[in-house]
């Protein structure tokens, strides 16, 4: 755990927590080699009704021991589930013509395949599939119901995958009719969003105002080089290889999900210098990854930052006061949890007296509020403020939920 960046104090916390989990498994007389990932959720839960204030992240330190053990041999490998209902085989058939006659990428796949998931098993349950008794009313009730629960374009992403699930049925015989013209468009007027791209002035004014003296200021400068010079994608700076980076020919070997093959683009000054900079100081780490993430454990999916609606990062200005505000509450938050060292705090600025996460419940109730003392209403949709992280305010302009 200490070479996954883990501190001392962070690892002597977890050890006792698999002691636990190994005195829970005795007592439920659970055989070792038999031990996946449905008992360690079943432990956690348990654990959280004694225990609230449980750490953040038991979850992911129970999955690395779990494959920690797989590795050496005395968990039994994973196995894939078995698919026993008609409406899960008949999804699997999906995937499987996703990925070999369509020649998709797995992210792709996944995403197209969860909202097949959820539509058979809405309409058939465990019983028999027959599409053919489907029409134009079930799937415009289904679409009205689940696009309220994503954005524009998770909801454009959900009926593309019924498109392509009804081509999918025609082509199989399993539908008379062409059910995927049936299927209604999702809103998505133009200027309606964020932009799309930033103009040349507002890059050079993000990338000069930029904090590069911290290790995590280093790699998303050079993050941001790459995006700004190169046009990479968010996916294929993430599976970037230290080994895609030919030095000697100032090459860089583009991992794409576009096309057939990799690309190879020229690496330019700035960009390799900024590279160099942030790998002088990259935490060690197991994998290949060009970027990790500078927290424990140090492996890649750096770009999976902050969780939040648009499922990307994002550069939020702050003005100074504002600033001058998130700094005074953290240090009377810290002053708290030290006057009371048995809650441990959560990685987040926002979290509630006992420790644990603030819910989506408990912070839109306090923003109604809030506006209802100042005489102003707002929507029920209220900004995800339980979901920043600390350090998310380290620059003095710009705040990132790194």
């Amino acid at each position: 755990m200490e070479d996954l960046g883990y501190t001392p104090k962070t690892v002597l916390y977890h050890l006792r927590l698999f002691a636990k989990f190994d005195l829970w498994l005795q007592r439920r007389r659970r055989r070792l080699w038999r031990l996946n990932e449905e008992d360690a959720d079943r432990f956690l839960k348990r654990l959280q009704t004694r225990y609230p204030a449980v750490r953040y992240g038991s979850r992911l330190t129970l999955r690395l021991l779990l494959k920690h053990l797989r590795d050496v041999g005395v968990v039994a490998p994973k196995s894939e589930s078995i698919a026993s209902r008609p409406a899960q085989r008949l999804a699997d058939e999906y995937r499987v013509f996703l990925k070999e006659e369509r020649g998709l990428d797995r992210s792709t796949i996944y995403h197209y395949s969860s909202h097949i998931d959820r539509f058979l098993e809405e309409h058939f349950g465990a019983g028999r599939v027959n599409l053919r008794a489907l029409g134009a009313r079930e799937i415009t009730a289904f679409v009205r119901r689940q696009a309220p629960r994503y954005g524009r374009a998770a909801a454009a992403q959900m009926v593309t995958g019924l498109r392509s699930f009804f081509r999918f049925a025609q082509f199989r015989g399993l539908v008379a009719s062409d059910l995927a013209a049936v299927v209604p468009p999702v809103a998505n007027w133009a200027m309606a969003g964020l932009p799309k791209y930033l103009s040349t002035e507002a890059v050079k004014r993000v990338l000069g105002t930029w904090e590069r003296t911290t290790v995590r200021g280093k790699r998303d400068y050079a993050i941001l080089l790459l995006l700004a010079r190169l046009g990479l994608r968010a996916g294929e700076i993430v599976v970037m290889q230290l080994d895609d980076i030919d030095w000697a020919n100032a090459e860089l070997a583009i991992r794409s999900k576009k096309g057939d093959g990799w690309a190879r683009l020229p690496l330019m000054v700035d960009v390799g210098q900024a590279l160099v900079r942030y790998l002088a100081v990259r935490p060690p780490s197991a994998y290949r990854n060009v970027f990790v993430r500078d927290y424990a454990p140090w492996q890649q999916g750096v770009l999976t930052i902050g969780r939040a609606k648009f499922q990307k990062s994002r550069l939020v200005p702050l003005h100074e006061s504002t600033l001058r505000q998130l700094r005074d509450y953290k240090k009377r938050r810290d002053r708290f949890f030290v006057q009371q060292p048995w809650r441990r705090p959560v990685n987040r600025i926002f979290v509630a007296t006992h420790g644990g996460p603030l819910t989506g419940h408990r912070v839109g109730r306090d923003f109604r509020s809030l506006t209802r003392r100042i005489g102003r209403l707002i929507s029920r949709h209220v900004p995800a403020a339980f979901g920043v992280r600390t350090g998310a305010y380290a620059s003095p302009g710009i705040a990132t939920g790194a």
